[in-house]
């Protein structure tokens, strides 16, 4: 029932499970048993219904659209504690760095919000496109489930599973929480309205940082990292799922297009989260699909010289 690359994403999810149990432990913080046990009842039914189509009914698109969807639930949740625990480090963070970075593009983001947020069009469709990511992923599922493209979705989950851990540690090791969050610091804005990340936002994060809170609760779970944009990487990975898919390809890539122009808006990120967001989806991307080949070219040479054994 489980390809390799599910086994794969199975041992991910396995070990950020006992990874989260003990960081837990260590840093002295409990999880909301009820909120986050919804997400494994909801995993655990996918895999029991995914296993239905499989053996039952043989609905091999059925059923990978339901194992697909149980890893993206499940490893969402354990990935959004992995995150949100490693914020206890209290590592000194580099937003300042990156401010200067951008300052080298003559990017100053209070000027850019208030120069975006007068034209509201660009407003509007900024906040759509933002909060448009995660669910363009569950769509890239079904897509790709249902029109029997099993080795793309692998690799898309793939992709999805090594870049927001390669992007969780990256963070963890050298912190950063945007430009909202540091000119907020700075006294150079103050709250900006309209934003998907607002300044309920900015205040959180900063709690989480003080590591004044004894439980993680689902209902306040909130995007913590800044370099690099994971927003970007879902937006360049989603561009790769749904590339030669017809009707579905140019208006995907539009939106995406609208969604890193919104990551320095809705998402109040440094201009440079965005490059090293898309320099993490394109290595990645190349990873597992340098990967995929190989495997297929070695599947290959054992049925050659298995003919010829015959």
């Amino acid at each position: 029932m489980w390809s390799k690359a599910e086994i794969f994403r199975n041992k991910i999810i396995v070990s950020l499970l006992f990874i989260d149990a003990f960081l837990f432990y260590f840093f002295d913080k409990q999880p909301d048993y009820v909120g986050f046990s919804l997400s494994f009842l909801i995993s655990i039914s996918f895999v029991g219904i995914a296993a239905y189509y499989h053996y039952k009914r043989a609905e091999p698109k059925i059923a990978k659209a339901f194992k697909a969807t149980s890893h993206l639930v499940l490893y969402t949740a354990l990935g959004s504690i992995f995150n949100h625990l490693l914020v206890l480090t209290n590592r000194p963070t580099i937003d300042s760095a990156l401010t200067a970075i951008d300052s080298t593009f003559g990017f100053y983001w209070p000027e850019f919000i208030e120069m975006a947020q007068n034209i509201p069009l660009l407003d509007t469709l900024s906040s759509f496109a933002y909060n448009s990511s995660l669910p363009q992923i569950a769509f890239v599922v079904l897509v790709l489930s249902f029109s029997g493209r099993f080795e793309r979705l692998d690799n898309v989950l793939n992709a999805f599973v090594i870049s927001s851990l390669i992007t969780i540690v990256f963070w963890a090791l050298f912190p950063s929480f945007g430009s909202y969050v540091h000119y907020s610091l700075t006294n150079e804005v103050s709250e900006i309205p309209g934003l998907v990340v607002n300044k309920e936002n900015v205040e959180l994060i900063l709690q989480y940082r003080s590591g004044d809170w004894d439980t993680l609760w689902v209902d306040k779970l909130t995007g913590l990292i800044a370099l690099p944009s994971f927003h970007t990487v879902m937006a360049v990975l989603t561009i790769y799922a749904c590339w030669g898919v017809r009707f579905i390809a140019w208006p995907v890539f539009a939106l995406n297009m609208l969604v890193l122009i919104s990551v320095p808006i809705d998402g109040g990120h440094h201009l440079v989260d965005v490059f090293a967001g898309v320099m993490v989806a394109v290595f990645v991307i190349t990873l597992v699909e340098g990967k995929a080949h190989s495997l297929q070219s070695m599947f290959s040479k054992q049925k050659d010289l298995q003919s010829l054994g015959r």
